[in-house]
């Protein structure tokens, strides 16, 4: 409780200094080509729907609360009874997110796939797409309440995975890969989230999706340990998973899965939603804002479960100016045998040298580890969001990204193995709505 009373005064004394004036987040809304799940099959594409939905409900929520929020308690109360909502939500979005991982592995390794869902005590049968099963999980009472249910990913046969890639990978590489990829997009997922905060489209109501992505490993963990509640295929993900280390000879336990999960907590995001919290407790102000020191951003923790073991992926960066910044990973496996991964990326506004352009961004990554991989991407706004009539709001997209096999990014999001390849190319564009 002291830790805690501390961490509060912390919190607000750094709101007294050093809270911006009031500015409504960035926000977006994306209809992308990758949203076609079996043409396309990508984390980094459909992850913008789950985002989109996050932004959606911020916004709705600053519009409808200020009539009733203009002291500091009724702030509070407000904060606190929205919170079951936005675990409905939350819920709603990464349970069919995590089975599109299960899903988009299956197929990058050759096999057919489909959705299952159950709630209220009832089978709703198997679904073709994700959009059925995010259709039905949105309807379904999130876990612990009366009425959940669980969700699955299903597929036949056996991966087909080229020699080279399965002998690196090792015994029950692939197994492990796909029984971890739920859990893995879920990362990503929080991941995004981060990323998010860092570029201006931090909310307080992105809290509990944060959260409940960051911790998720531990609660399957827990499950399993409890009773195999959460299942796939009929094998909990995280009894694959174990099963997998096992006969890879490493000592991998619930606890230590458990132990990573809360670890990645320990990330500079957290403590910005935190502060945020009082921030709108305060004043109102609903915007989350990053933790930077002289132009350095503090530093995020992500996991994830690899078939090398599990990793640990430390995330920062430094913002040059408002035209240009740059962020490092380093991702290392911390149990298991050893691996390392190292991302370099930058980001540029070309409106910096073209100011005609407004706002035209190259990103760059580089994923530099047995092998390389990478991104490159352009996002273009022609005009000002803000200032400007509904058709001019629109913004411009398209990616272009390299997964390799070898590495524990392309292990993790590789979208077709066919003809023998050991690598996969990822290229999806669309538009945003920016509001």
């Amino acid at each position: 409780m002291r830790i805690f009373m501390a961490l509060l005064y912390v919190l607000f004394t750094l709101n007294l200094q050093s809270t911006p004036v009031f500015e409504a987040p960035k926000r977006k809304f994306t209809l992308s080509s990758a949203y076609a799940e079996r043409f396309f099959n990508s984390n980094e594409g459909l992850v913008a729907f789950p985002i989109s939905i996050i932004e959606a409900y911020g916004a709705l929520f600053d519009v409808a609360t200020p009539s009733f929020t203009e002291h500091w308690w009724s702030r509070l109360i407000t904060s606190l009874v929205e919170l079951p909502i936005s675990y409905w939500l939350s819920n709603a979005l990464f349970v069919p997110f995590h089975e599109f991982g299960h899903a988009r592995a299956d197929s990058a390794f050759g096999l057919d796939y489909h959705y299952g869902s159950f709630g209220y005590n009832t089978n709703f049968g198997t679904f073709s797409n994700y959009w059925s099963l995010s259709a039905i999980r949105l309807i379904t009472p999130p876990f612990f309440f009366p009425g959940d249910g669980k969700a699955y990913a299903s597929a036949q046969g056996s991966p087909s995975i080229p020699q080279v890639l399965e002998n690196y990978w090792g015994a029950q590489g692939a197994s492990i890969i796909i029984s971890a990829s739920g859990l893995n997009n879920q990362s990503l997922l929080a991941k995004k989230l981060a990323q998010g905060v860092y570029t201006g489209h931090g909310h307080i109501t992105q809290f509990t999706h944060y959260v409940g992505n960051k911790i998720s490993p531990w609660a399957y963990s827990i499950l399993d340990k409890k009773n195999s509640h959460l299942t796939s295929g009929g094998t909990s993900d995280i009894g694959s998973i174990l099963a997998g280390y096992k006969s890879k000879n490493y000592t991998i336990t619930h606890g230590d899965i458990e132990l990573q999960s809360w670890l990645s907590m320990l990330s500079s995001t957290s403590i910005s939603y935190l502060k945020g919290y009082v921030d709108y407790w305060l004043s109102g102000n609903t915007r989350v804002y990053a933790l930077e020191l002289w132009g350095i951003r503090m530093p995020d923790i992500n996991s994830y479960i690899t078939s090398q073991g599990l990793s640990l992926e430390l995330v920062s960066g430094y913002r040059l100016n408002k035209y240009l910044f740059f962020d490092l990973a380093y991702e290392f496996i911390w149990k298991g045998t050893s691996a390392h991964q190292v991302t370099p990326s930058a980001h540029i506004n070309l409106a910096w040298i073209f100011p005609v352009l407004h706002e035209l961004w190259l990103e760059s990554d580089l994923v530099l580890s047995k092998n390389v991989g990478g991104k490159l991407a352009l996002s273009y706004i022609p005009f000002e969001p803000k200032n400007t009539d509904f058709w001019q709001r629109f913004s411009y997209f398209i990616d272009l990204n390299i997964y390799n096999g070898f590495n524990l990014y392309g292990e993790r999001n590789i979208t077709s193995l066919s003809r023998g390849k050991t690598s996969s190319l990822d290229i999806f564009g669309g538009v945003n709505f920016n509001y």
